[in-house]
């Protein structure tokens, strides 16, 4: 019996599940302000006027304001795409060929 399957997996699932709480918290201010139409300039005034500091204790600027929001859109439509499906199964059975046996010669049957 042979067994042939073809298998379609899709995905873009997120290699980092877990961020710190305070990260969570960060993006969340990150993304109203963005949400209610602000620059990135204005953005990152407020997060300094609140005293906010990157992970890494650097102060914001803009570019990394738009990097921050880019990469949290793409987390967010990663989280939704998962795609696993089986395209095709196809089970047969293959002929049984018998092992060779040597020829046997029979002089008495000439």
């Amino acid at each position: 019996m042979v067994c042939e399957l073809t298998v379609t997996v899709e995905t873009e699932t997120l290699g980092l599940s877990y961020i710190p709480e305070a990260n969570q918290y960060r993006h969340q201010i990150v993304q109203s302000i963005a949400w209610h139409r602000h620059t990135a300039k204005e953005i990152v005034a407020y997060l300094t006027k609140l005293g906010y500091k990157t992970p890494r204790g650097s102060a914001y600027y803009p570019k990394l304001i738009g990097a921050t929001l880019a990469k949290l859109r793409k987390r967010k439509v990663r989280t939704r795409k998962t795609t696993v499906s089986v395209s095709e199964v196809t089970f047969w059975l293959k002929p049984h060929k018998p092992a060779a046996v040597g020829f046997i010669y029979d002089r008495a049957g000439q």
